[in-house]
């Protein structure tokens, strides 16, 4: 997301990955950053409730980025290159 101070480095491992095998790589801008000052043009409410409804799932209380999802079922900080 725009507003996430982390998540330029989490967008460049992203493209680091995208043509592996196997890897199906996609980006979704949330919006609960726009508080910060300045609103995402890519975020929607749609990708934030996705990622929230993903947090029980995952053990977390809430959510945060830049967050790496793989298959649903497992995730990482996606600014940690050795973590994707």
């Amino acid at each position: 997301s725009q507003g996430c101070s982390s998540c330029p480095p989490a967008n460049a491992n992203l493209i680091r990955v995208k043509d592996q095998p196997g890897v199906l790589a996609l980006s979704f801008n949330v919006t609960y950053w726009d508080y910060l000052g300045w609103k995402d043009i890519f975020g929607k409410q749609e990708f934030t409730r996705r990622q929230v409804n993903y947090e029980p799932a995952l053990g977390h209380d809430g959510p945060f980025t830049p967050q790496v999802v793989v298959n649903g079922h497992a995730d990482v900080v996606g600014a940690a290159p050795g973590e994707i």
